[in-house]
């Protein structure tokens, strides 16, 4: 039997076991307030928001494997041509 950290512990006890496994989205949390310029992690399962983590980037470093890139270009482009540092 593998590892467990406590994060993943309180995720397994927060899904439905019989749904999909949960996944993860990983993003650099911009908007103004206590977590501004972190890592913020959000664990879902189908669309349901399961929990959402914030981590410094100064005290963590992320590892992920198996994962999958999925970015929007012209997003990114029209947020850094317009100054705004939020995302939608």
């Amino acid at each position: 039997m593998g590892y467990t950290t406590g994060m993943e512990k309180q995720i397994q006890a927060e899904f439905d076991p019989n749904g999909p496994e949960p996944y993860g989205e990983v993003r650099f949390h911009l908007s103004d307030g206590k977590h501004y310029m972190h890592w913020q992690v959000t664990v879902k399962q189908r669309s349901k928001v399961i929990d959402v983590y914030y981590y410094n980037p100064n005290e963590f470093q992320l590892e992920m494997r198996g994962c999958r890139l999925r970015n929007r270009p012209n997003k990114a482009k029209q947020v850094f041509d317009s100054g705004k540092l939020t995302v939608s």
